[in-house]
């Protein structure tokens, strides 16, 4: 994946806890279309229904914002 064309590390969402996966999501950006997709998308099993997939995509949205993107979506499988 590291090696796909568009790939931009600073995009990789993690979101750990006392050094647990909890969630996370990877951000596809499309500057030049002002666009983005997250996938995958996924949180721990354990940890589900507690907003954490939320909060990565939150935060992979205002990254997204700062580069001045302005649509996102979220690929689902």
């Amino acid at each position: 994946m590291r090696a796909a064309p568009g790939y931009d590390a600073t995009l990789d969402l993690v979101l750990e806890w006392r050094g647990e996966l909890l969630s996370y999501c990877v951000c596809w950006a499309d500057e030049a279309s002002g666009t983005a997709i997250f996938e995958p998308v996924g949180t721990n099993r354990d940890y589900a229904g507690h907003g954490f997939a939320r909060a990565v995509l939150a935060e992979g949205l205002y990254r997204l914002r700062a580069r001045g993107l302005h649509t996102a979506f979220v690929g689902t499988s």
